[in-house]
Formats: structure tokens, C-alpha cells, sequence
């Protein structure tokens, strides 16, 4: 599948390097060969036509798998659905995933060995791995002491601090941590699923595990140069780990869907120096309610309507945490303490082949007192071509200066959005 979209951004960015238009052309490949050793494949690869910024790759799944009757295994990398939440809300908890886009965040599966056993009603699987692979972010450099990125997505942190009534440079320095020490992070999960009817009926799953936090945890680390008249900060990306529980129930028939998930997330981080400042890492509950609704009954059984509430219950706030600081994390784990969604979706056949497909997403964040907006349309031309246009708008009541809150701080990323796409 090959897509060529221009975006146009209806703001101008917040950074010099960053440009109103952003066009790219992206390649997506997904393929699966049947038979008694089975393999499969998605990727995804996505290059802007800018001149300053490289490709982007994602391998969202890759193995090779096995099935010798109620049992299987898969070898690789590969999507699960550890918590149907936690993908519908992109909280991150379970899988990485991509951030080029936070528009268009895509989730990337776990790297390692997936047993599994269906039962009569129910169904488990283990995971264990030793290996790593954390969420991909914007791409950036550090220039001249100064973090940049023609990605809108990627938030410099600030350039200067006060110091006794006076303004002082900040100087970043980055120490990239080595490969091994990303990627050999071992893993261990689990989950159980009892779901008597995949149609009608009562569900419910459990899931657990003990595995590296997703997004890199920053430290930094920041002293006083009185020579040059700048603070020198030390930027630290660690790999740090969390226990994570997810339980989840829920109703479904064959038009209405219901569902109730709670999550806890424990982190861990090791011992920092008296000098160095953490970015936010404290245990957290997530609760969140999901529904969808059909209306066949309306007489539209093509239109769907979906919604959601999503609320976080943080433990006490580390004092001296970046989340309590002057210098704020471009790496926070978590966008919002709540989140409310309500989603419209129609797909209107119009012959055998062409098809419209329109989408109306609302997210409301009550705490950012702000909210977004995401209107989509397709039409399939043909069984090989089609073409999207797409529009996403921010809005909070809060002032550009908040930007610790993620509405604020990416509010000028308003857009339009246009694209075609032919499957091959």
C-alpha cells in the first residue's frame, strides 16, 4: 500500500525549524502465509518530503508461528490485545508504539515468544522475552546546546530558566544510553480470557506483567556555569521497569458493545544523585468505560456511535520531579488525567466497489479544559485506489503559556489533511 498526503497547518509552528506545510509518502506492507510454519509481516515506512528529515520504519509485527491444536506460539513481534483500553485510549501501557503523529499514533507489538492454549470457553497466553523495543519518537538533534526537530510533534524543552531575577541559557547536553542497554530488557506477561461467545454474551480477561516501561523515563541533571553564565543540563533517557495489572469485563451482541477495564501501574526507577531531577514516574489507576452502539434498529445499520471515559488516579507526586520543576519533559508518560471520547463512523456502499467511509471523533479533556476535534472521509474509487481528507482541531481555554498540559502545548497543530492511497 503506497499513500502520498499534504498536510497544511492552519498555525504557525512553535519553532523556527518546523514548517506550516508537511508532506509525506509513506509505504505500508502487511502480508500473511498460511500452512503448518505460518509467518507474517506489517511494516509500515514513512519518508517527508522535507529535506531536513530522514525516513521513518516500523515493524509492527514480523514472526513466525506454529499452531498444533488447541495450542500455538509465535516467534517475533506481534500485536496481542493485552487490554482492548489501553489501544482504544493509546495509553501506552501494554505495547510501544509509533509518536511521528500523535494524530495517527499506531501500536507496534511486544519482540519475543507468545504460547498459547484455547480452552472450550476460554483461552490463555504467556510471553517471555529478552529483548526490548520502546516507543519511536519524533526525530530530533541537539544544535549548538539546543534541542530541534522539524517534526511539530516533538516539544523542545525551554531554552533559558531564572536565576535570581536574571534570565540564563540552558545548555543540553544528551547522554544517549548504548543499544544493549535499550534492547536486552527482559519480559514476562500473561492473560486469561474467558469469552463463552465471541458474538453475544459476557467476557472478561485478566492480564499481568513485569517488563521495561514503554517510553524512555528522562533524568537530567543541571548545574550552574558561572564562567559561560549558563546552566549546563545533562540529559539522561533511562530504560526503567513496571509491574502492570489489567482486569477488563464487558457485554457485547451483535449491535451494542459495553465494557469496564481498571489498570495499575507500579514503575520502578533506581537511585539518582542528590543533584539529578526525575521526569514524572509515579504508580498510577487508570479506569475506563467504553461502549458502542449500531443503530439497526434506526434504520442504519451501516451508522455506528462509540464512546468512552478514561480517568487516572496518580499516588503522591515526587517532589523533585520535572512534573515539580522548571524544566519540563518532552517525554511525558501520560497525556491526560481524563479523557472523554464520542465517535460517529457510516459506511455508505455506493456500488459493488466505490464506498464512503465518514468519521467524527470528539476527545474532551476536563482538566486541560480543552478538547479535539477529528472529522474524516474516505471514497474508495476503485478496489486499488483511494483518497482521505481529514481535518484535526485543538482548542483549551487555557493560555499559550501552559505548556505542560499536552492541548496547550500542541494547539497550533491544527490541520487539514489530504492523501491517496493505492493497495497493491
Amino acid at each position: 500500500m503506497l499513500t502520498l498526503q499534504q498536510s497544511q497547518f492552519l498555525s504557525e509552528p512553535s519553532s523556527s525549524s518546523q514548517t506550516p506545510t508537511w508532506s509525506v509518502l509513506s509505504f505500508e506492507i502487511q502480508q500473511d502465509k498460511k500452512g503448518t510454519w505460518a509467518t507474517g509481516i506489517s511494516a509500515f515506512a514513512q519518508a517527508t518530503l522535507q529535506e531536513d528529515q530522514g525516513p521513518d520504519v516500523s515493524v509492527s509485527d514480523l514472526f513466525l508461528s506454529r499452531k498444533l491444536g488447541a495450542k500455538h506460539f509465535f516467534l517475533g513481534r506481534k500485536r496481542r490485545p493485552w487490554s482492548l483500553s489501553d489501544e482504544f485510549f493509546h495509553i501506552g501501557l501494554w505495547q510501544p508504539m509509533t509518536r511521528w503523529d500523535y494524530f495517527e499514533l499506531r501500536p507496534q507489538g511486544l519482540t519475543g515468544l507468545f504460547l498459547g492454549h484455547q480452552g472450550a470457553d476460554w483461552f490463555s497466553e504467556f510471553f517471555v522475552s529478552p529483548v526490548f523495543l520502546p516507543d519511536q519518537g519524533p526525530a530530533f538533534e541537539i544544535n549548538q546546546g539546543q534541542f530541534a526537530s522539524s517534526n511539530r510533534w516533538f516539544w523542545a524543552p525551554q531554552s533559558s530558566v531564572g536565576i535570581l531575577k536574571d534570565q540564563s541559557k540552558i545548555f543540553y547536553i544528551l547522554d544517549k544510553p548504548s543499544w544493549d542497554e535499550v534492547v536486552f530488557q527482559f519480559s514476562a506477561a500473561g492473560r486469561w480470557l474467558w469469552e463463552p461467545s465471541r458474538v453475544h454474551g459476557f467476557w472478561g480477561q485478566v492480564a499481568l506483567a513485569d517488563k521495561p516501561v514503554n517510553q524512555f523515563h528522562l533524568r537530567v541533571d543541571g548545574r550552574l556555569d558561572l564562567k559561560d553564565q549558563e546552566v549546563k543540563v545533562r540529559v539522561k533517557p533511562l530504560i526503567v521497569r513496571h509491574t502492570l495489572a489489567t482486569g477488563e469485563m464487558g457485554w457485547r451482541s451483535m449491535d451494542q458493545q459495553i465494557s469496564l477495564a481498571v489498570h495499575r501501574d507500579h514503575p520502578r526507577v533506581s537511585k539518582k544523585g542528590p543533584l539529578e531531577i526525575d521526569s514524572e514516574l509515579v504508580p498510577s489507576w487508570f479506569a475506563v468505560l467504553m461502549g458502542s452502539q449500531r443503530l439497526g434498529f434506526l434504520g442504519a445499520p451501516r451508522t455506528t456511535l462509540d464512546g468512552g471515559y478514561l480517568k487516572r488516579f496518580r499516588d503522591d507526586i515526587v517532589a523533585n520531579s520535572l512534573v515539580s520543576s522548571k524544566v519540563e519533559s518532552s517525554y511525558g508518560r501520560f497525556d491526560f488525567e481524563d479523557l472523554l471520547h464520542v465517535g460517529m463512523s457510516q459506511n455508505v456502499s455506493v456500488s459493488r466497489i466505490r464506498e464512503w467511509v465518514v468519521a467524527l471523533r470528539w476527545w474532551i479533556a476536563p482538566e486541560q479544559r480543552g478538547s479535539w476535534l477529528s472529522a474524516s472521509s474516505s471514497w474508495k474509487w476503485t478496489s486499488d485506489l483511494h483518497s482521505q481528507i481529514k481535518f484535526d482541531v485543538l482548542g483549551t481555554e487555557l493560555s499559550r503559556d501552559d505548556s505542560a498540559q499536552f492541548i496547550s502545548r500542541y494547539r497550533n497543530n491544527d490541520r487539514v489533511m489530504v492523501g491517496m492511497t493505492y493497495v497493491f
